[in-house]
């Protein structure tokens, strides 16, 4: 990639981040505590979890995209295709936090860590995979294409 692709890759992978960090706003405990002392709202917190990540993630990663494309433009960074789809990995990943808090209020602790493990190990996997079979091909695009595609894989299996 090198430094200027690294660099990409980092500030294309901040924002996301920051939609997840904003976006949690304690729901996932929340969702750990009720889960544990009141089962029987196990389904509804299930129901609203979904929606919630969505509409909250979404907010948030359309408020960061504007923000980001600001400070694209005064730095002369970035792409916006690329931003537009690794802002994707926002909600999605708002959901697996979210859902990661339910699973362990249900003391599933066994499906939190596999879901906890999932991101990481598909990211790394196909880009090792990609990187093992035509290493010419690992750009920006593919990173943060593969990146985005995990949070999507982990956000269906939660």
């Amino acid at each position: 990639l090198g430094p200027e692709g690294k660099g990409l890759c980092t500030w294309l992978m901040l924002w996301p981040a920051l939609v997840v960090v904003a976006g949690r706003l304690g729901l996932d405990f929340s969702a750990t505590y009720f889960g544990r002392t009141e089962p029987a709202t196990r389904p509804a917190i299930r129901t609203v979890l979904g929606p919630l990540a969505w509409i909250a993630g979404s907010g948030l990663a359309a408020l960061f995209f504007g923000l980001a494309l600001l400070a694209r433009h005064s730095s002369g960074i970035g792409q916006p295709v690329l931003l537009a789809v690794s802002m994707a990995a926002g909600p999605l990943g708002l959901y697996v936090a979210l859902a990661q808090g339910l699973l362990l209020g249900c003391a599933r602790v066994r499906a939190y860590n596999i879901l906890a493990l999932l991101v990481p190990a598909l990211y790394t996997g196909a880009l090792f995979a990609v990187w093992l079979v035509r290493p010419a091909l690992v750009r920006v695009e593919l990173v943060i294409g593969l990146w985005t595609g995990a949070y999507a894989l982990a956000g269906l299996a939660a």
